[in-house]
């Protein structure tokens, strides 16, 4: 992994989010937490929603979507999941719906500069800018993919691994 980068919404932003996926009774504390983190090369997003699922009791996966094998018509590329973790309170443990954003750096980069050009024309953006940044998306998994080819000619005995960075069984 490279990086790993965590925002808190405020509660209206986490209600937000849940409504439009019908769920807004997930959204149970007054703040929710994304977080996204990526990494050099691409990865199996299957594996990586099994290895989420396979954790353990300390987290519940409550909804995958793979918008790697399923690009939006955007052309955006990531692994999303909500998953629930606990939080421990000095008197009780509360469930925290948190949203995971799992993808490559060039995932990344497309996605904060499509998230800024969407802010920047209030979501009334040009179609030619919007033909741009659909090129511009199959630009980067072309780039993922020609990274992934060179990552295995360079470490030939190295396995595949999971979004954590785990190597996954052979």
């Amino acid at each position: 992994m490279q990086f790993a980068a965590t925002n808190i919404a405020t509660w209206h932003g986490c209600r937000n989010m849940m409504d439009r996926r019908h769920q807004a009774s997930r959204c149970r504390t007054a703040l929710s937490s994304r977080s996204a983190a990526s990494r050099h090369q691409a990865f199996d997003a299957p594996a990586a929603a099994d290895g989420l699922r396979e954790r353990g009791s300390d987290l519940t996966v409550l909804e995958v979507e793979d918008y790697i094998a399923r690009p939006k018509p955007n052309g955006y590329r990531s692994l999303h999941a909500l998953v629930e973790v606990p939080v421990h309170l000095s008197d009780r443990v509360v469930p925290v719906t948190v949203e995971l954003q799992i993808r490559t750096v060039a995932m990344d980069f497309w996605a904060s500069l499509e998230h800024k050009i969407y802010y920047k024309y209030r979501a009334d953006v040009p179609p030619t800018l919007l033909r741009e940044l659909a090129e511009a998306a199959e630009t980067a998994a072309s780039l993922d993919a020609q990274m992934e080819r060179l990552h295995k000619q360079t470490h030939p005995a190295a396995p595949p691994v999971t979004a954590t960075g785990s190597a996954l069984p052979s």
